[in-house]
């Protein structure tokens, strides 16, 4: 696998000699020609300027999913519901990523972009105004499924440009992408900070984000119709589509997302609320990939992707390891700085702002360097190993065992390191930014063109499937843990105090509450015991978040040990 991922050796021609060509108007370029693109007109800037803001857009909700659902549970409740806040973005991705790519080479990409700004208007609109947790999961879902059309900006981004820039132009979707998430972040804590529902007010933001994108893309994105588009009827259309895989893949992913959900959350495994859907799950992933591999060959993933090279077969790993690696953190690093170090909500979206402040400098760095080089490999495991050191970092030392190498960062946290908390994201914001930037331009290299929005559609849902899977899985490996922690340690620490058995739960629920009221009645307790209650819930999160960390380590590892 020496140079997979290497673009000089699979793609001679990146770099075209036709510079002299004059400009053509959006209009006019070819659809499935991808390097005969050679100026600059307004209506272009304006097009690419619509797919940014879209994907600024996008991070606002995927972030503000689940950064703002605890402001949004204390302001409206449902409180045991709120997960699903950021378990549907991934799975509304998964559905709609290649679903939407692959009706938009018989329906073209206008309409899709159009119809997603429209429905995500619709879905912000209804969040912004919710009274309780069940509309506001309703919007959600309507405002998540803009997220479906990820996979048409990377392609439209390579459409407008020549072959050349592409590295550029992934390198802004991906560095406008991370600029969206630091506002997400500091626009939701600073709102939220003082007021209770400011929370609906980043909502209002976002949709307005998405009508400047909705109207730019239904008066100037005008494409010239692809060959599918005028050539077969409404019928045929409907016949070459993957009904199976647009049907059985979110049903499948749903279903299995839920038995992990619900594991330990309040089932044990052994329960059928648990086995019933883990089980139905996995038998009809396995179905879909049979399927698919063997049936249905110009479906969600056609068969011509992979005919080429193994670069889009490694990209789609690569990237379903991504995607698992960084949603372990971007759900469980704020948590964690929120109970460990600062209450503070501007201080921990500042946190969290840091991994996407770093992404943009990588993401820059990796584009310039792959436009120079032309090479992709090195760059990639850099990338990569920027998660293990997020997670586990390797130090040279004299010592005796190898296991003494190995300083881990996020896995032996303390309740001391408040400082070191802030520069531990600077690592995982390094590789985030050039993983995402560079498995992009080596599995659109490795595409034919005409296939660049089904071979995007096949990212996105390679990088959904691994958010989806790894939240439950998350969530049920800290579900486990701090049932067990956290009753141990604060009756430890409170219990020789004075506070009575009887009243142990009723302290621990009003501690994990925060509800001083309730705190000051219970008989016997005193501001000592509820700053040793303190403690010791901290201590029991700082111990249940542990494995969390090491789960992310391992998914890290295994995408540098599989490039090389």
């Amino acid at each position: 696998m020496d140079s997979h991922l290497n673009a000089s050796e699979k793609q001679p021609d990146l770099i075209s000699s036709n510079d002299d060509e004059t400009p053509n108007h959006l209009e006019r370029i070819p659809t499935i020609e991808q390097n005969n693109y050679h100026g600059l007109t307004p209506k272009c800037i304006i097009v690419y300027l619509a797919v940014l803001f879209v994907g600024f857009a996008q991070m606002m909700v995927i972030v503000t999913s689940g950064l703002l659902t605890r402001s949004m549970v204390a302001d409206i409740g449902g409180q045991s519901k709120s997960q699903w806040m950021s378990q549907t973005v991934p799975i509304i991705n998964l559905a709609l990523g290649s679903p939407v790519a692959q009706a938009a080479d018989y329906w073209g990409r206008k309409w899709p972009m159009f119809v997603s700004c429209v429905l995500a208007i619709v879905g912000c609109v209804i969040v912004s105004r919710a009274t309780n947790i069940e509309t506001a999961l309703a919007g959600n879902v309507l405002a998540s499924s803009s997220t479906g059309t990820q996979p048409l900006l990377f392609a439209i981004a390579s459409e407008i440009l020549p072959r050349r820039f592409r590295p550029a132009a992934q390198g802004g979707l991906t560095g406008i992408f991370a600029i969206g998430a630091i506002v997400a972040l500091l626009m939701g804590s600073a709102v939220t900070n003082h007021s209770i529902d400011g929370w609906r007010i980043v909502w209002y933001f976002t949709t307005g984000l998405f009508a400047f994108a909705g109207a730019a893309f239904l008066f100037l994105y005008n494409p010239p119709s692809r060959f599918e588009q005028v050539n077969f009827t409404l019928s045929q259309k409907l016949k070459r589509l993957d009904w199976v895989g647009i049907i059985v893949l979110p049903v499948s992913v749903t279903v299995f997302v839920i038995g992990l959900t619900w594991s330990d959350n309040p089932y044990s495994w052994k329960n059928g609320h648990v086995l019933g859907p883990f089980i139905v799950g996995i038998v009809l992933l396995l179905a879909l990939v049979g399927y698919e591999a063997f049936v249905k060959k110009d479906g969600l993933f056609n068969h011509k992707l992979f005919r080429h090279d193994r670069n889009f077969s490694i990209a789609l790993f690569l990237i379903f390891v991504e995607g698992m690696a960084f949603f372990v953190a971007n759900t469980f690093l704020p948590l964690e700085v929120s109970v460990l170090y600062s209450t503070n909500p501007i201080m921990v979206g500042f946190n969290f702002s840091i991994v996407f402040i770093c992404a943009t400098v990588s993401t820059i760095l990796a584009s310039i360097y792959c436009s120079w080089s032309r090479s992709l490999r090195w760059p990639v495991v850099m990338s990569y190993s920027g998660f293990v050191l997020f997670y586990g970092r390797y130090t040279p030392k004299n010592c005796q065992r190898i296991t003494d190498k190995i300083q881990v960062t996020m896995l032996t946290l303390r309740l001391g390191d408040s400082k070191n908390v802030y520069g531990y994201p600077v690592f995982l914001g390094l590789g985030l930014g050039g993983c995402l930037t560079l498995v992009v331009v080596a599995a659109q290299f490795s595409a034919p063109p005409e296939l660049l929005a089904i071979g995007s559609g096949a990212l996105i849902t390679a990088r959904s499937f691994g958010a989806a899977i790894c939240l439950p899985i998350a969530n049920a490996i800290f579900s486990s843990q701090i049932s067990k922690n956290l009753p141990h340690e604060i009756a430890e620490a409170v219990l020789p105090l004075g506070v009575s058995p009887e009243n142990l739960g009723l302290f621990i629920q009003a501690l994990s509450g925060h509800d001083s009221a309730v705190l000051g009645a219970i008989p016997g307790v005193t501001p000592q015991i509820i700053g040793a209650g303190a403690h010791a819930l901290q201590h029991a999160y700082l111990l249940s978040l542990r494995p969390v960390h090491a789960f992310g380590l391992a998914v890290s590892a295994i995408a540098v040990i599989g490039k090389y």
